[in-house]
């Protein structure tokens, strides 16, 4: 019988721990220290960049891409005189873009759920901040950086 008492003690101290270190954590995020309540946080679906952001794309000029039709939407970027277009078709399955015109490092930024999309500089001093999509927030989509040292000039 007391072996048992033991058994079940153990059990359920296990439990306690298991569901406080996993509502902690949500998609592969440390929402440890979060100002929102991590009750209030929802998995997006897919894990932590479990939907691939493109990087550095290659570009066709528009007579190229025949793909696209004359009414499909885009978003457009230009700096120095240079521009580039980003299908929202391409968008909508990505959502976001590292990407660069000159020296200005970009991210190319959409939500498909509210159809809204943002271009963001990503410099940071010498270096560049590689953004992923992660689906793990109280709002439609949100991007976290990406940690890779030889992209972001970090050991």
């Amino acid at each position: 019988m007391a072996s048992r008492i033991v058994l079940y003690s153990s059990l359920l101290i296990v439990a306690f721990w298991v569901s406080a270190v996993t509502a902690a954590s949500k998609n592969g995020f440390d929402l440890e220290g979060s100002l929102i309540p991590v009750r209030k946080i929802l998995s997006g679906g897919p894990p932590r960049d479990g939907i691939p952001a493109l990087m550095n794309p290659a570009f066709i000029t528009a007579e190229m891409a025949t793909y696209l039709k004359e009414d499909d939407r885009v978003l457009a970027v230009e700096i120095g005189g240079v521009a580039k277009a980003y299908p929202i078709r391409i968008l909508d399955w990505h959502e976001i873009v590292n990407d660069s015109i000159g020296n200005q490092r970009l991210a190319v930024t959409y939500c498909p759920l509210c159809g809204t999309g943002v271009v963001f500089a990503s410099n940071v001093g010498e270096s560049a901040l590689v953004f992923g999509v992660q689906v793990c927030c109280i709002t439609a989509m949100s991007c976290s950086t990406i940690e890779i040292p030889s992209r972001c000039g970090r050991s």
